[in-house]
């Protein structure tokens, strides 16, 4: 993420979005990857870690672009807003308030004066914070397709939906707002969504095992750094290990604020636009 530029989030009523939609052949990654075993762990993430991705306090891993920075580690007291956030194990996002706080054990997220009680519990707030209050950013997953993505995505009432009968994520039924483009009230009616972390001993970079009847897919989550040292990446990375072929969704939300801006503009642009800069749904720069 650039200069506190916190992109491919999004507000719907209060909630920030981030989804990935994919279908799996069964050799999504082509023919360079083939080994039997699929994907395996990026254990320079994990907890014990300290190198130019991460450091560890506590049970925690923390990392930062230039501008931005993430700790990964239990959510608990960081269940989002009315304690909904049923991901055990995610990331938090914040802005870095000075160059020289990416020096200290949390790379920026808290700054050097509040690091020293903080970055083992990760329990306070950061200053610049993306999220509201103590929310940190949950994740989701499920077997099935959206109600639409495409290039016509910001077409409210026209259109084709990949799946409108049973879509795996909510639907805006009514619009509001000066300029008729804030959600008003939404359906879901989907019980596929699960929680990507349950229990414990979950880390950054991880690889787990999701199943769905006969189908199942290997999905990497791994929160870090671009290599260019511009943003903070959320990758996921995902494998079909049989021949079917599987719809499959993966993403995260929050209720989003930042700093003290709780009303947080966004901008959708058009999926499958090559001459667009980003693709899906940003935060604005502040």
């Amino acid at each position: 993420m650039k200069k506190n530029n916190l992109i491919r989030k999004a507000k719907q009523a209060a909630a920030g979005l981030l989804t990935v939609a994919m279908v799996l052949t069964g050799a999504p990654l082509g023919s360079l990857t083939s080994q039997a075993a699929g994907l395996l762990p990026n254990d320079d993430l994990k907890v014990g870690e300290n190198n130019k991705y991460v450091s560890t306090a506590g049970s925690f891993v923390y990392g930062s672009s230039d501008s931005t920075a993430f700790v990964f580690g239990s959510s608990s007291g960081h269940q989002g807003t009315n304690s909904y956030g049923a991901d055990t194990y995610t990331f938090n996002l914040a802005g870095i308030t000075d160059a020289s706080s990416r020096e200290n054990v949390s790379r920026g997220y808290y700054d050097n004066n509040d690091v020293t009680g903080n970055a083992s519990t990760a329990s306070a707030q950061p200053t610049i914070k993306s999220a509201f209050q103590d929310n940190w950013w949950h994740g989701y997953y499920a077997f099935g397709k959206p109600y639409r993505i495409g290039t016509d995505v910001q077409n409210k009432t026209a259109g084709s939906p990949h799946n409108a009968t049973n879509p795996v994520d909510p639907v805006v039924n009514t619009w509001t707002g000066a300029s008729n483009d804030q959600p008003n009230t939404a359906t879901f009616t989907s019980s596929a969504i699960n929680a990507l972390h349950t229990g414990t001993g979950h880390y950054n970079g991880e690889v787990q095992t999701f199943t769905d009847g006969a189908n199942s897919v290997q999905v990497r989550q791994e929160i870090k750094p671009s290599d260019d040292d511009q943003y903070i990446v959320v990758q996921y990375t995902a494998y079909n290990p049989g021949s079917s072929t599987v719809d499959f969704m993966v993403g995260n939300e929050t209720d989003t604020m930042i700093t003290t801006q709780d009303d947080v503009p966004i901008f959708v642009t058009p999926h499958g636009d090559s001459t667009a800069s980003f693709e899906g749904v940003h935060f604005p720069k502040f």
